[in-house]
């Protein structure tokens, strides 16, 4: 479920919506102690069998006040279980994390780097030769943010590469990178690199961390680094970050510039990346922010899992966060599942053709305490022909203002949970935007409690498959404007 420019036109939507007069308290028999709760409920038709919805509307608002399966259709879609709880798989709670410190391991070696004066004059000739667990603080160059030219650095060793601190974001020691090849490429257990400029020129990430296929690289730490992809020649542009095969290791208060079709950070596929933390970290411009991509391509593929992906500022991306599994080439399937996404800024421009979050094939992932503002999709989660079954999601005190479909869900997804959200959608009337959206979906969900608000539906079905839809609230708790569209 791919967000586009017009996705209404792809599910085969296009009739006239025509809506339906409302209920009554008089249109009802009494419901005994639910009598109280008598309102009503709108479904609009939004395909050809309107006679039909007609005659169920009413059979509808009994059977969510009751709480008892209505006949018909429409009891495929939603059920009224005020007070009930999720039987959904997923129960971790959004557990706040611990911020991680900016500082490098601690070490009683230092030396350090400069033209003249000082202990060495190249970085990397620095790298090669110091004591293990060394720390080689880089100085400033005479003139004024005149770059080392640094080609490609490889840190792969056990030390701490530290630029001159003269104050608050100055980043004063800047590196220029070659124009082929990654830029920093970091092989070694409990690296750090902190406090850089970072001039990246070349095609490739500015910055990969890598392990192998029998051991993950362990407890790396990039911290308070300005990178700058933005110079490089490919059409695709450079990724800021990459991980690949990692374990433990952090990525803190970092400020990722791009330009072009490519991502901020990236956990990259085969060796898997677990137990991580992305904290705070600044990305702009890039087509996806952070991307979790699982991918099945070799017989040694590992999960991605038990990553913190908080308190990060994604703007002018694509899709802010896009997570995904895939299973090719026959080796059975790499998953991305139970990581921790909090508490995330994401900023698109009004109706941009965009996601904030999307899950794709993910299981027990949590999304809690975002907040989106402007894409066409708020959260989506899904599946596809590469990827396995979207299991158990969910999205949590979530703060949404997207410009079609606040949380959109589509085929081949299950078991979602979306609870105390605060949901809302900006796009004109007539385009059938909705706080929730099930689209091709026949997984069974649960809404609890939140908020939705929609200048067109309250929630949209697509009816092939049709989903089952657990509210444990009442809908009046929810939107005073309760209203379904049904396709």
């Amino acid at each position: 479920m791919r967000p586009n420019s017009r996705p209404i036109s792809t599910l085969g939507l296009g009739l006239l919506l025509l809506a339906l007069s409302p209920a009554t308290a008089a249109d009802l028999a009494p419901l005994d102690s639910h009598e109280e709760d008598v309102r009503a409920v709108r479904v609009r038709d939004v395909s050809s069998e309107i006679d039909r919805y007609k005659a169920e509307s009413v059979l509808m608002q009994r059977s969510l006040l009751a709480g008892t399966p209505m006949p018909g259709t429409l009891s495929d879609y939603l059920v009224w279980d005020k007070g009930g709880q999720s039987d959904a798989t997923n129960t971790a709670p959004c557990t706040v994390p611990v911020a991680p410190t900016d500082l490098c391991p601690p070490s009683n070696r230092n030396y350090t780097v400069c033209p003249s004066g000082c202990n060495y004059s190249n970085i990397q000739t620095a790298i090669n030769s110091v004591p293990l667990g060394s720390n080689i603080r880089v100085l400033r160059r005479p003139t004024a943010y005149e770059p080392y030219q640094v080609g490609n650095l490889l840190v792969n060793r056990r030390v701490n590469l530290i630029a001159e601190d003269v104050g608050e974001r100055e980043w004063v020691v800047r590196l220029q990178t070659a124009a082929t090849g990654y830029g920093i490429h970091i092989t070694a257990d409990s690296a750090c690199l902190r406090g850089f400029r970072i001039d990246h020129m070349s095609a490739n990430p500015a910055i990969r961390i890598v392990g192998s296929t029998t051991a993950a690289r362990r407890l790396v730490k990039v911290a308070r680094n300005a990178i700058d992809t933005t110079n490089d020649p490919a059409p695709q542009g450079a990724t800021g970050i990459e991980l690949f095969g990692t374990d433990g290791s952090t990525l803190l208060e970092n400020r990722i510039i791009g330009d072009k079709d490519n991502m901020g950070i990236h956990f990259e596929g085969d060796l898997g990346n677990k137990n991580n933390v992305v904290w705070s970290n600044v990305i702009s411009g890039y087509s996806r922010g952070i991307v979790l991509n699982a991918g099945a391509f070799t017989s040694y593929s590992l999960p991605m899992s038990f990553n913190t992906i908080a308190w990060n500022h994604i703007r002018h991306a694509s899709d802010g966060i896009f997570s995904w599994s895939m299973s090719l080439g026959g080796f059975g399937t790499a998953n991305v599942a139970d990581n921790l996404y909090y508490m995330n800024t994401i900023t698109e421009p009004a109706g941009s053709d965009a996601s904030g979050v999307w899950l794709l094939g993910t299981s027990r992932e949590r999304v809690c305490s975002q907040t989106i503002s402007g894409p066409w999709i708020g959260v989506a989660m899904d599946s596809s022909g590469f990827a396995p079954v979207s299991d158990a999601n969910k999205v949590s005190d979530c703060f949404i203002r997207a410009s079609h479909w606040a949380i959109a869900v589509g085929p081949g997804s299950n078991n979602g949970v979306f609870q105390v959200n605060n949901l809302a959608t900006s796009r004109v009337a007539g385009s059938y935007n909705a706080a929730w959206a099930f689209i091709q979906n026949g997984g069974s969900h649960t809404i609890a409690a939140g908020e939705g608000h929609s200048n067109e539906c309250w929630m949209y079905f697509d009816q092939t498959p049709s989903p089952r839809i657990t509210m444990t609230n009442d809908p009046r708790e929810i939107d005073n404007d309760f209203e379904l569209c049904i396709n």
